[in-house]
């Protein structure tokens, strides 16, 4: 807006000093008060000139020549004059000034009123509004704008803050939090924009099939979002899981937002629930407690964290819900979890595994090992030679990570058979059981013996 209008601006001017320019010319060309022959070069009067002269007897003109003589005395026109020169002037000036700041390059928006920058804040998004808006921000922290204006421009960004479908930027969530350092935003206003940092952030994922008996997984996240730059929102609170529509559980917590927790709420929530489809809803009455990063020392950006302990932070409640996807709970007899065959993912899983044997002190040493495995893996490790099969442990692998379970084996019979065997338990204990392979097992076939240390890789 404000480009467009010192464009627009600098039309007008140029408009109004050309008419200025014209009123200038027509009021010194005057009007015409008689009709008098007149010399063209000098202007003399040639009213009453003898017929045979064809000169003029005040400067020697030759009147006959073509447009040598014009008719009628003029008289100029003051008032036209008077008006236009200072016209032209001021019009004048003003076009220097547009010329000036453009190719200056100068801030406009520091010479242009505090009514200007708050009407260019309902621009689109762009360098229009957030320079209007960076001005605005350095007037709040210079103690500049009245408990009104501060007010009017708070609302706007709460209203921006509240919109998820409108762009957010944290600039306004800088002015919202200065003009809380300044003690110039009232308490309803700041406690609304808190409540709103927190507003969308729950989302919730629970176990979609679950049997009578085995604990609930739920994770759970409280996001930080549509906030500045300068405060640090930490959460506490109680998180409370129903199910049914009727028998729920809760647990206290405190976390750091933008992380996803995983709880295992106890089987015991489960009496009294139907079999079959269950609704599951989750609430949360959480205590916020917003604190400068000044406060604490910190510079740069950080939006989330433990809570903080300085007594002069009032926390905010603030309560939150939302429903997770429906639960299906089976009877106490049957499985939640079937052993599933994948081949595709049985090839992921093999070719992310290694095993090797290493001489140890009272034997020998099994070494598995898994590099950026797919997904979780929880197997039996049993140890097949020439003549027997025998179990060694059991390991536990996470997901795309390197990790390493070691396994005393005594002395077996070279070379030998490392068989890996999924099991069911962890299945039951995570919240989506298609990311874990239950698939057939898998042989890695004459594993080597290996006389110096481990490879690393």
């Amino acid at each position: 807006m404000l480009a467009t209008t010192l464009m627009l601006s600098a039309a007008a001017t140029i408009a109004l000093l050309t008419m200025a320019v014209a009123l200038l010319v027509w009021g010194i060309r005057g009007r015409r008060v008689d009709d008098h022959p007149l010399c063209r070069r000098c202007g003399f009067d040639l009213f009453g000139k003898p017929a045979s002269s064809s000169l003029c007897s005040e400067c020697g003109a030759n009147l006959r020549d073509a447009e040598a003589v014009r008719r009628g005395n003029r008289v100029r026109r003051p008032v036209a004059i008077y008006v236009a020169l200072p016209l032209l002037l001021t019009l004048g000036a003003l076009l220097g000034g547009f010329g000036w700041v453009s190719v200056r390059g100068v801030d406009a928006n520091r010479y242009l009123p505090t009514w200007w920058l708050i009407s260019e804040l309902s621009s689109k998004p762009g360098p229009v509004r957030d320079g209007a808006l960076a001005e605005l921000d350095g007037r709040l922290l210079a103690g500049k704008l009245s408990a009104g204006q501060v007010g009017q421009i708070a609302g706007r960004a709460l209203a921006l803050q509240a919109d998820a479908d409108r762009p957010w930027s944290t600039n306004w969530g800088d002015f919202v939090e200065h003009a809380h350092d300044k003690s110039v935003l009232p308490d309803e206003l700041w406690q609304r924009y808190v409540r709103q940092v927190v507003a969308d952030g729950l989302t919730v994922q629970t176990r979609p099939v679950l049997r009578r008996g085995d604990d609930l997984p739920t994770a759970f996240q409280i996001a930080i979002g549509r906030c500045g730059k300068t405060y640090m929102f930490s959460i506490g609170g109680k998180l409370t899981v129903a199910i049914g529509g009727a028998n729920s559980a809760s647990q206290n917590l405190q976390w750091g937002p933008s992380s996803t927790y995983q709880i295992p709420f106890e089987s015991a929530m489960l009496k009294g629930v139907a079999d079959g489809s269950q609704p599951v809803r989750v609430t949360a009455a959480l205590a916020v407690t917003p604190t400068p990063l000044s406060a604490l020392g910190v510079t740069g950006q950080v939006t989330s964290g433990l809570p903080a302990t300085n007594p002069a932070v009032v926390p905010i409640d603030v309560s939150l819900s939302a429903d997770a996807p429906p639960i299906t709970l089976l009877a106490a007899d049957h499985s939640s979890v079937n052993l599933v065959s994948d081949a595709a993912r049985r090839a992921q899983v093999a070719d992310a595994i290694r095993a090797d044997i290493y001489p140890g002190a009272n034997g020998m040493v099994l070494e598995v090992r898994a590099q950026q495995a797919p997904v979780i893996l929880e197997m039996d490790v049993f140890l097949r030679d020439a003549t027997a099969e025998k179990m060694v442990g059991h390991l536990v692998f996470q997901a795309n990570g390197a990790e390493a379970e070691s396994f005393y084996i005594g002395h077996p019979v070279m070379p030998c058979e490392v068989v890996l065997r999924p099991k069911l338990q962890v299945a039951q204990t995570t919240l989506d059981a298609t990311g874990i392979y239950w698939g057939d097992q898998i042989v890695m076939k004459d594993v080597p013996l290996i006389a110096g240390p481990v490879d690393p890789k």
